[in-house]
């Protein structure tokens, strides 16, 4: 008689949780006078990416670090997700983020201002219903 095989346990999955998000929230609030800066300056494709770049400096300065296994778009996609942030205003940021990032045509004024009126959606919406998660 053959013996079955046990089953597997439960597998352990690696992942930060962020007990705390008051720290991220406020550095990300503190640091928006210098996003938008980076946003409104120099070439629109250029100005697009390290805006949405600057998300995973703040979160880097609160110790918040990336998994090996995300990208940089994962990794702040999941933060801009805890901190509660507006989710169509962080998917037109990032959609925008990687039109900017990986097209070869031109990006123009119109999408760095679609860009700003994201962004300050995203910081008007920092952290309202995230105690409740």
């Amino acid at each position: 008689r053959k013996p079955r095989p046990r089953p597997k346990g439960p597998e352990y999955v690696d992942f930060d949780v962020l007990d705390d998000l008051e720290p991220l929230v406020e550095e990300m609030r503190e640091d928006a006078d210098a996003q938008f800066e980076l946003l409104l300056g120099g070439h629109p494709r250029n100005a697009i990416v390290a805006c949405w770049d600057r998300f995973e400096e703040q979160a880097e300065r609160v110790h918040a670090s990336r998994k090996q296994w995300e990208t940089s778009s994962e990794f702040t996609l999941r933060l801009l997700d805890a901190v509660s942030a507006d989710a169509d205003a962080v998917s037109r940021l990032e959609a925008l983020y990687r039109e900017a990032r990986f097209s070869e045509h031109e990006i123009d004024e119109g999408r760095r201002q679609a860009a700003v009126d994201a962004l300050r959606t995203i910081h008007a919406t920092l952290g309202i219903g995230a105690g409740a998660r």
